[in-house]
């Protein structure tokens, strides 16, 4: 009983501090910099990858969806095409390139 309660006081605390993004204020152009709402193309080492950036709580990296505040999110937020980035990583590092891009609806 003390783990749920402890549970419920997480969650009650993410509604408390999360904000509803209107899908008006989400722009309706291709974006320039990865932020929140971002798709993106991504070349990692060497393999090609496509990541959503949302928040915590819809973070779902086998479906695609990192949030902004990861490691690799944090790492990206406001980096454009072309651009590089080495993330530190348990195991070394990972050399993450912006490939391109995308609408949200791709």
């Amino acid at each position: 009983l003390y783990l749920i309660n402890e549970q419920l006081d997480q969650i009650n605390e993410q509604i408390e501090n999360s904000v509803v993004v209107q899908e008006a204020l989400i722009s309706q152009n291709k974006p320039t910099v990865i932020d929140f709402g971002t798709k993106a193309l991504l070349i990692i080492n060497t393999e090609e990858v496509t990541y959503t950036f949302l928040g915590e709580a819809e973070a779902d990296p086998a479906k695609g969806i990192i949030s902004i505040t990861s490691p690799l999110g944090s790492a990206l937020k406001g980096k454009k095409p072309g651009d590089v980035v080495t993330v530190p990583i348990a195991s070394g590092t990972l050399t993450v390139t912006v490939f391109e891009l995308l609408d949200v609806q791709e």
